[in-house]
């Protein structure tokens, strides 16, 4: 679970090199979380897990209420997102361990 620390330097990471981007530049905020589901932040109503930067974009920019991801596990995910491809397509390189 990430407390406001990781929480934090994880915004950081993500937002400080699109401030520096050229006014053209998309904005796009890319956030990963691991093994965190839906609703375990402040945003969302949980009590017990604070959440300062996400509750922050979801207050000024933008609250998602439905995502879709065509596979659920972290590492698949992962990988498609850094490759651009479907993990079917990715074979046992989008699992936790290759065979």
């Amino acid at each position: 679970m990430m407390d406001a620390r990781h929480t934090a330097a994880l915004f950081a990471l993500t937002i400080v090199p699109i401030l520096g981007a050229s006014a053209r530049a998309p904005n796009i905020l890319f956030c990963i979380s691991d093994d965190q589901s839906f609703p375990h932040t402040s945003a969302y109503g949980t009590t017990w897990v604070n959440t300062p930067a996400f509750d922050r974009i979801a207050k000024e920019g933008l609250l998602f209420t439905r995502a879709y991801t065509p596979n659920a596990k972290c590492a698949p995910s992962r990988a498609s997102v850094l490759t651009g491809r479907y993990s079917w397509q990715l074979e046992s390189a989008a699992n936790h361990g290759g065979y």
